[in-house]
């Protein structure tokens, strides 16, 4: 038999058991045999330790014997590289130990104490000990708080809110809120053409309500607003073309007398043109028209504001002079300029479609 240097033999280091020896040298002994097993396990008829004997001692013991092996086990793996058996009874040895310390452990705990009998309700919401208060002349022994009881608790079941729903006869769980489902957007294939990838519904445009035209009437003096109204109802030329045009009267903010157009009366600046001429010099009349804003590109840095007017008269055949169209006219490349006219909108529509106007 080999003997390994520094390490004592077997029965060295484990005296012979005698009925006469005292609880805490035998629990000792125990504890040394315990450590040096593991060393030992290639001798022959070595064997490990019971479970009786690991469960001898005291809890200081038991965590003795885990410390001693797992120091052991670092003692033996330093500077070592074949290890098998010897690895292999360190792990049952600390295995078994450590079962040992913790039945020792749950041994201690003193038992629970008694359940409460649960309330009526079958909800754990409600659910009270009978004995809630203790009486006053209660033993020290009986003064543990109880316990609630949680009566039986069905299967969990969640809600669309991912919140525990419990199984309760005496409440309804109400959802208030209100999600609106989006619409699943058509998904275009990845590898498809480039005009299938490029044509994707656009959201419809808003429809722009404008207001109709009108016109407006300013007198200097407020108190001649009531004769004029006299006059353009008792002129019956009047009624035939201005009348039949009006949907509304009313005044604006400013105090002016505004004669609001109906849908489709185009000729607001006629109707005032007349109106002006009947009235005179007694209140002066001016239309509103809903414009459009359109640019003229590439003119000529020499070209001006009534040079532009003059040729929208001559394309249009209509006088636009007199609202004065041209409203900006800035520089552009290589020495253009660019203006911008304001034109209702049916004469607008009529210029963009003819597309081009000579200036100059």
């Amino acid at each position: 038999m080999v003997r390994k240097p520094g390490v004592p033999s077997w029965t060295e280091r484990v005296p012979p058991s005698s009925p006469r020896t005292p609880p805490p040298t035998m629990v000792k002994a125990i504890t040394t045999r315990i450590i040096a097993a593991p060393l030992h396990c290639k001798e022959k008829d070595a064997r490990l330790p019971s479970p009786a004997e690991f469960a001898t001692g005291t809890v200081e013991d038991k965590i003795e014997r885990i410390d001693g092996l797992i120091q052991g086990l670092g003692k033996f793996i330093e500077n070592k590289s074949n290890l098998h058996k010897e690895v292999i009874s360190y792990q049952l040895s600390l295995g078994m130990a450590f079962s040992a310390l913790v039945k020792s452990l749950g041994s201690q705990v003193p038992p629970r104490p008694p359940v409460a009998d649960k309330a009526i309700c079958t909800s754990p919401l409600f659910t009270v000990s009978t004995m809630s208060k203790r009486p006053a002349d209660a033993s020290p022994e009986m003064r543990v708080p109880q316990k609630r009881s949680a009566g039986f608790s069905g299967p969990i079941q969640t809600d669309q809110n991912n919140n525990v729903a419990e199984d309760c006869d005496d409440y309804v769980l109400v959802d208030k809120r209100r999600r609106q489902r989006r619409k699943p957007q058509p998904q275009m294939p990845i590898n498809g053409d480039h005009a299938s990838r490029a044509l994707r519904p656009r959201p419809p445009h808003r429809r722009v309500h404008h207001r109709p035209n009108a016109i407006i009437i300013e007198a200097d003096d407020p108190s001649t607003y009531a004769n004029i109204l006299k006059k353009l109802k008792g002129d019956p030329a009047l009624q035939k073309t201005v009348g039949s045009s009006v949907n509304n009267i009313r005044r604006s903010a400013a105090g002016a007398l505004v004669l609001q157009l109906k849908k489709g009366v185009d000729n607001a600046s006629d109707l005032g043109e007349e109106l002006g001429k009947v009235l005179g010099t007694t209140a002066t009349v001016s239309a509103l028209q809903h414009t459009s804003m359109i640019e003229i590109k590439d003119l000529n840095e020499s070209v001006t504001k009534e040079e532009i007017t003059m040729a929208l008269d001559a394309l249009l055949g209509v006088p636009v002079s007199r609202r004065d169209p041209a409203k900006s006219l800035r520089k552009a490349y290589a020495g253009t300029q660019v203006a911008v006219v304001a034109l209702p909108d049916d004469l607008a529509a009529t210029a963009l479609k003819l597309g081009h106007v000579r200036i100059g």
